[in-house]
């Protein structure tokens, strides 16, 4: 792998209300990190060292209890696991997907998908040198809303845990039609398309992927920190 200039930290801050517990999956080949997951108390964050190269995603899960390492979460939950070690989560999420230190330059590639649903607010922010800006296109990515409930989800998607709404699946979740989940002749640019429901999360999160071919890919060069804000206003 590429051992790039500068040294990487990610970054994963809740500005939740309440507690979340964050989720890493490494792509193939690449180390888990954190764990895999862990408890965030509200207003607070973790700083993890990042390996010369990282390709995986992130995602927070919420309502959840553990004992001895072991529970359910009632979004984003990984095989009952605390430390989910390389699972992946229940959908639906929200994703962080990252591709760090993927060039001799060290460039780093990030979205915040909605591809497969939402569960939490989401933002991602590339610093360097302390600063949220530097060259490249180095944007905030993702969702700046206060909480899920600012989402308008129909009713036929909504996840509920008594009367609150918890999550809004996507539409490829609710019907497994190929075209909603962009699959068979819909799995080329030219015929995977925003659909009614997937413009709904357009329109409340601009910054993100909503669907399949929606090419929202923001890119940083050499950053030195990668910031995961959740319920980031």
């Amino acid at each position: 792998m590429v051992r790039c200039g500068s040294p990487l930290k990610l970054t994963i801050v809740n500005d939740c209300p309440s507690t979340i517990w964050p989720a890493l999956q490494p792509s193939a080949g690449y180390p888990v990190l954190g764990r895999g997951g862990f408890a965030l108390n509200t207003k607070s964050h973790v700083s993890i060292d990042v390996p010369n190269e990282w390709h995986g995603r992130v995602w927070g899960r919420t309502m959840c209890s553990f004992s001895g390492g072991k529970g359910s979460c009632f979004t984003g939950d990984c095989s009952g696991k605390l430390e989910c070690g390389g699972s992946g989560g229940a959908t639906p999420a929200t994703l962080a997907q990252l591709s760090l230190h993927t060039s001799p330059t060290g460039k780093s590639s990030y979205t915040v998908s909605l591809v497969d649903g939402m569960n939490l607010p989401m933002t991602i922010t590339p610093h360097i040198g302390g600063n949220a800006k530097g060259p490249g296109d180095s944007t905030v990515a993702g969702c700046r809303i206060p909480n899920i409930s600012n989402l308008d989800c129909p009713e036929h998607l909504k996840v509920k845990r008594g009367n609150e709404m918890i999550a809004c699946k996507s539409a490829c979740q609710a019907f497994r039609t190929d075209q909603y989940c962009c699959t068979n002749q819909f799995n080329i640019a030219n015929t995977c398309k925003p659909t009614e429901f997937s413009e709904r999360f357009k329109k409340a999160c601009p910054k993100a992927s909503t669907y399949a071919h929606d090419a929202v890919l923001h890119h940083c060069d050499e950053p030195n920190e990668i910031k995961i804000i959740f319920c980031h206003v």
